[in-house]
């Protein structure tokens, strides 16, 4: 019996889902389970497919979170570009109301964009404190678009709070490795060089025992590679 290796080129996902489906061959194979080398590397390969799906999950949250981001800080650019074109113009009471909502806005200003993640979000939840007063809520009513403005901000804001907590885990939880395909040859490496080359040799010795493992990690393998060509 011949068991292919897995093509080093082969996408991360496949490369994971191939690990992840061999662990539940292995541990739906009771029969095998005695030998220490085969479940020494099967722990190996399953606690790798493992730290790569945190890696992963990692990233995702990373980007979910500055896309979050994206949204608020231009939401702020654009109410910070209104209130200004609001000044510009030479009608009371429109251009009083700009100013005063201007005197609110400046303290924290257009650049709390380019803050940290919790000092922005410090800025913006003190500015609609301060905006969203009754007696603000006055001004900007003289100003279309503004109150409009303001509860998007809000609203990105509170959206970008309830993952931000994820982060903050994912950041704490990072490791040195920079991204989930750093991770990727050393699982191939355990599935081809460790668990393929023992199962040649254990379906030689014994291939009543270890034959149907080593055709469904061959299965599996070339699934895994045949997906890999398109």
């Amino acid at each position: 019996m011949s068991i292919v290796k897995l093509k080093a080129r082969a996408k991360i996902s496949l490369v994971t889902t191939a690990a992840r489906e061999i662990g539940i061959a292995y541990a739906n194979d009771l029969a095998i389970h005695q030998n220490s080398d085969l479940s020494g590397i099967i722990g190996s390969m399953n606690a790798q497919e493992t730290a790569i799906n945190v890696m992963l999950n990692q990233q995702t949250t990373f980007t979910v979170q500055d896309t979050k981001d994206g949204v608020r800080d231009s939401i702020t650019r654009d109410l910070a570009k209104a209130i200004t074109g609001y000044m510009a113009i030479p009608v009371e009471p429109i251009r009083s109301a700009a100013i005063e909502l201007d005197a609110v806005f400046a303290p924290f200003g257009v650049s709390m964009v380019d803050e940290s993640y919790g000092v922005e979000s410090g800025k913006i939840n003190g500015f609609l404190a301060k905006a969203t007063t009754p007696a603000m809520k006055e001004k900007t009513k003289l100003l279309p678009g503004i109150d409009l403005l303001l509860s998007s901000l809000a609203e990105a804001q509170a959206d970008f709070e309830t993952s931000y907590v994820a982060y903050e885990e994912a950041m704490a939880d990072k490791k040195e490795v920079s991204s989930a395909s750093a991770l990727k040859p050393a699982l191939v490496e355990t599935i081809n060089g460790k668990l393929v080359t023992l199962l040649r040799a254990l379906v030689m010795l014994n291939e009543t025992q270890y034959g149907h493992f080593a055709t469904v990690v061959g299965q599996i393998i070339d699934r895994a590679n045949s997906a890999s060509k398109s």
